[in-house]
């Protein structure tokens, strides 16, 4: 009597690696857009710290911090310009440990800017600026603090007469 002998045909084999395969295909682009989702969280939570500490910055000096200013190394700039913030925040999720992320963009991000980040600031109102790494799109936060105008002197302004009738 003969034995049977049970197992894989070649085709069953290929099928199995081909599902498997795919489905790794399948994680690896999931991974892929759940980090730059990340990241981007970590930029939005990041500017959001910067924003406040801008704002403090703003109320105790009458002004926002200078391009130059932010663009110092990150623990001056979180120590000596923003009161005592975390250097991490300066930090982009896609640069070196430690690197600020401010120190090669004073210009606007549209303008082909290779950074992450930029702060564009004339010391009365400020605009910084992230890349989405998930979109590619740019997030512009405008300051809080709108620059005071000037009133134009009202002897200048034309007269109007108003004239009633019964």
């Amino acid at each position: 009597m003969r034995k049977a002998i049970s197992g894989f045909t070649i085709v069953e084999i290929l099928v199995t690696v081909s599902l498997i395969g795919i489905l790794a295909a399948l994680s690896i682009i999931s991974y892929d857009s759940i980090t730059a989702s990340a990241h981007d969280s970590k930029r939005q939570a990041s500017f959001s710290v910067i924003q406040d500490a801008l704002e403090s910055y703003f109320n105790k000096n009458g002004e926002y911090p200078s391009c130059s200013a932010m663009s110092q190394d990150s623990n001056t700039v979180a120590t000596s310009v923003l009161s005592d913030i975390d250097a991490t925040v300066l930090t982009s999720p896609s640069s070196a440990s430690g690197t600020n992320s401010f120190a090669s963009s004073c210009a606007d991000l549209t303008q082909g800017s290779t950074s992450d980040y930029a702060y564009i600031s004339d010391t009365s109102k400020y605009t910084l600026e992230y890349k989405k790494e998930s979109t590619g799109d740019i997030v512009a936060i405008e300051s809080q603090h709108a620059p005071t105008s000037t009133v134009a002197d009202p002897t200048s302004a034309p007269s109007v007469s108003i004239s009633y009738t019964n």
